[in-house]
Formats: structure tokens, sequence, C-alpha cells
């Protein structure tokens, strides 16, 4: 069987086309259409998101536009992510572009004319093939690959060689990711590395921060084994986190285009710190930056995130990335206090509505997961009024019962005694992480994440930065 004859059998290929040679010396960046459009990305919907990219984000080394997948399959009704006999396909089955999506295709043009405006922004083309390669696609000057469906639980190691060496043949670089990251591990991709230049290591990411807060474990376990930047098809080869979803996306698998905001916004109190936290683990791990949403819709704080210049430098030229395990939290005293007057009003709905008169108070437990509480009391006598702290069987009574002022103190409503707090606060490594990477010019990155609902102050010492580097030396 002769090459072509081999790429044509391949399954769910994604190539780039660009007008240069430059190589994967960094992670690349890009648009890509999947996250704002499904399936359903037309001609012109996706050379305005070109050109936007090209205004204002190709400066920040944003350069790859991509087509995503079924581009060949007609937009009407009954036509589906999952549904068969609306592609347009050719006698020889070789998928070619719906022509009412994609007008400039009609006569057999196919990508030709997208590419050759693209290529006139000075953007790089890509487009999402399945069933391989098509001869008009090489010609159109490629300069990536994603082979989709043989990596993770998917693993094909014989096609990854293989479509490997023949883009290694072709008379112009040829750059190999693969693709999906399933439960892919380090030893997986430490087998195969040097024959990709990029590859996922997560599945399918949407706008979930339990989508967004899995990451962190897998970018760790593929930074301890130093495969981030490790040698690849042509140089190096970059773990991938999958696309940034963010600003205006559309629902995976649905006929629609982008009509709602990002899960993952500064509109929603929870998560305001989840947008930022996600570029940031992106920037650190040195992962590509694919951002995923409708560029034509794009609000001034994400397009701030994604060409933040320190977190652009990291994910460019930082070295040394990996997980900082010397950090550890406190968790807020206002919080703590809020969690705790929440035990104290659902103890309310259980005891009746005769402590109702308490609500905005709460009790103060002497350890975790203990009966015991703070009681404040007073004592009369002939010479003087004492008070004092015990603590007794927890009930609800004004001498157990505890306010936080705006001040910070603690104040009991029955002796009127003031409590405050002291450094012997809980600390704990539950739900904060912790990158640290080296600048190019010697600089450290030490970038702190918050994985709890709660505010956290999270703390480390400067001295254990040093130690992280001579055990990575040693």
């Amino acid at each position: 069987m002769g090459a072509s004859a081999l790429l044509l059998r391949l399954l769910c290929i994604l190539f780039f086309c660009r007008s240069s040679s430059k190589l994967t010396s960094s992670p690349p960046r890009g648009w890509n259409s999947y996250d704002s459009f499904s399936w359903v990305v037309d001609e012109q919907a996706f050379l305005d998101n070109a050109a936007i990219l090209a205004k204002n984000l190709h400066r920040y080394g944003y350069e790859y536009v991509v087509v995503d997948f079924l581009w060949y399959r007609k937009n009407v009704d009954g036509a589906s992510e999952d549904s068969y006999g609306y592609g347009c396909i050719d006698p020889w089955d070789r998928p070619f572009p719906d022509p009412f999506r994609w007008p400039s295709s009609i006569g057999g043009k196919g990508f030709t004319e997208v590419a050759r405006k693209v290529h006139g922004m000075g953007l790089m083309f890509g487009i999402h093939v399945m069933r391989g390669i098509s001869k008009q696609a090489i010609d159109l000057g490629c300069s990536i690959v994603k082979l989709d469906c043989v990596f993770g639980d998917d693993l094909d190691s014989k096609e990854i060689i293989t479509v490997s060496e023949l883009l290694r043949d072709l008379d112009r670089p040829v750059l190999l990711s693969i693709s999906p990251g399933t439960n892919v591990t380090p030893s997986m991709a430490g087998s195969i590395g040097a024959y990709m230049d990029m590859y996922r290591i997560t599945a399918d990411d949407w706008d979930k921060w339990t989508d967004v807060a899995s990451h962190f474990d897998i970018s760790r376990d593929f930074s301890s084994a130093n495969l981030i930047g490790a040698k690849g098809l042509h140089g190096r080869s970059w773990p991938d986190l999958d696309m940034l979803p963010l600003g205006w996306l559309t629902d995976p698998g649905v006929r629609r285009g982008p009509h709602r905001k990002s899960n993952l916004t500064v509109d929603e109190q929870r998560t305001q710190e989840h947008k930022p936290q996600a570029v940031t683990l992106w920037s650190m791990a040195k992962s590509p930056l694919t951002f995923g949403g409708d560029l034509r819709n794009i609000d001034e704080i994400t397009l701030s995130l994604i060409t933040n210049p320190t977190l652009l430098e990291i994910n460019s030229f930082s070295t040394n990335n990996k997980e900082f395990p010397f950090v550890f939290a406190m968790e807020d005293l206002k919080s703590r206090n809020h969690a705790l007057n929440k035990r104290s009003m659902s103890q309310e709905l259980v005891d009746g509505p005769e402590n109702e008169e308490y609500e905005g108070m709460f009790q103060l437990l002497a350890m975790q997961n203990q009966s015991a509480c703070l009681e404040a009391s007073v004592k009369n006598t002939l010479q003087q009024r004492k008070r004092r702290i015990t603590l007794s069987g927890c009930k609800w009574h004004d001498s157990q019962m505890w306010r936080l002022n705006d001040s910070g103190t603690l104040v009991n409503s029955y002796s009127t005694l003031c409590a405050t707090t002291v450094s012997e606060a809980v600390s704990t490594t539950e739900g904060i992480r912790s990158w640290i990477g080296t600048g190019r010019k010697g600089e450290i990155y030490l970038s702190f994440f918050n994985l709890n609902s709660q505010a956290t102050v999270i703390s480390a010492k400067t001295s254990y930065i040093g130690k992280v580097f001579s055990v990575a030396s040693s």
C-alpha cells in the first residue's frame, strides 16, 4: 500500500496549513472553532474569527485558525454529530466542504480560497479531516497534522509512528499532534514522544470547573516525568491541556453556534477566580494555548487574560516548570466563621423555630466533630461580677452564642465577653496547588491556585524555592 493510500485510511485527522517553516520551539497558540460552533461553523464566521485573531492576537503569538470536524456535513434538519447520510462525499468516498456552508469551495476548490485568505492575514490554516488526508489538503502546504483517535484509550503506537515517518519524509516540515487524551499516562507518552510535536493529555475540556481542576494532577505527573518540552518530531513536544473554553460558547455535539457565556466567568461570584486560574495553569504547564470562544464577542477581561504578557512569557520561555509542593493554606476567619454559622443554622432547623432568635450567630466548637462548645458565663457575687469562659455540652443558650463583628472580634451575646483568634488556626494543603518555573533571565515564577469554594490564604516559605531547584539539579 502506498503512502497516499495509507494516509487516506487514517481516522479523525486535523491538519494546519502555514506559510512558514517555524517549528515548535515553544507551545503553539491559536483558535479552534469547536467550543464555539460545534460542527456548524461556516465560511463567513470562520473568516471573521480569523480576521479578529489577526488584528488583536497575532502579535501575541496566536497564529493558527482551525476548522474543526464535520465541515463536510450538511447543516440541515435531521443532521447531527452522530447522523449518517448527510455528508458531502465524492464517488471515491472523499469528503468535500458543504457548499452551502463553504461557498468558495464550489467547483471542486475545497478550502483553497479560505486557506489563501487566511495566509493573506499572516496566519496558518487548519482543518479537521475524517478518514485521512486528501491530496488536495497536502497541496495547500500543510505544516501540522493532528491525528485523532489514536492516543489514550485508543492508543495505536504503530499508526502514530507510521504517520510520523510519512510526514517526516515530505519536502517541508509538517508537525504532528495527536489526541484524544483520555486516560493518558506519562509512560504512554514517553514511549512515542519523539514521533510527535504536541499531544493531548486530557479528554475534551469544557467550561466546568471540575474539568479544569482535574488538569492539575495530570500536569503534575507529566512535569515530574520531564515531558514538558521533551524531544519531539521537530525538536520539542508539548503536553496539551486542550482548548481554553472561555468567552461565548456552544455545547458539545449540538447543531448550534455560540449562544451562551462560559461558566468560567467573572459574572458568577463563586467561580470568579476560575478563569484566571485556568489560563495561569495552561501557561505554567506550557500547554499550547488554543482559544475556544467566539472571538467576535470576546470581552475585555478574557482578552486581557489570554494576552497577559507575563503569562505568555512564562508559556513560551520559562523552564523547570513543575508543581511546587511546599505550600499551606489558612482558612479566612470570616469564611470559617460563616461555615460555623451555617452549622448552627442547620441545627436550628432541627431543633425548631424557637431558636430563630439566634439567626446570624453561631457556636464555637472546641474541636471539629466534637460536641463541646465555648461558653461565656457571668456570676454575680456581693463583691464583684465575674465573667468566665468554659467548655460545656453544646446547647441553645445565650451563653454559647457568638456574633462576628465587622472588626473581626467575636462577641458573646450573654456576657458581652470578646474573643479573638490567634495564629493557631488550622493550616492545610487540601484544595490548594502551586506551580513554579524559571524565567529566561533567572527570575522565579511562583503561582498559587485555590481550588476551594471559600476564600483561602495561601502561604509558602521562600527558603523552599531553592530546595526545589536543588533537588531538580541533583
